[in-house]
């Protein structure tokens, strides 16, 4: 899927942001969650390739999308707190 790789490209937050911009709360923690799942795939690979500095560099994506999907988890509670 075209976002869930733009996503695994970002190299920023504003960057991820703008891509899920206009996406609900849901959607948006799906997009991440498979982006981060794929990212990791893709280090397990690199890693038996001996591929290190692909691997750290991944790695330090897959932290900036947790971190962003952390925000998106904290707003997904907060809205079924509201709603409950």
């Amino acid at each position: 899927m075209k976002i869930v790789n733009d996503i695994k490209s970002a190299i920023s937050k504003d960057e991820v942001r703008k891509l899920l911009e206009g996406k609900s709360i849901e959607t948006q923690h799906i997009y991440l969650a498979n982006a981060i799942d794929a990212l990791n795939k893709e280090i397990v690979s690199d890693i038996k390739k001996g591929e290190t500095d692909a691997a750290l560099f991944k790695m330090s994506q897959v932290i900036m999308l947790e971190d962003e999907n952390h925000i998106v988890e904290r707003l997904i509670l907060k809205q079924a707190v509201v709603l409950g």
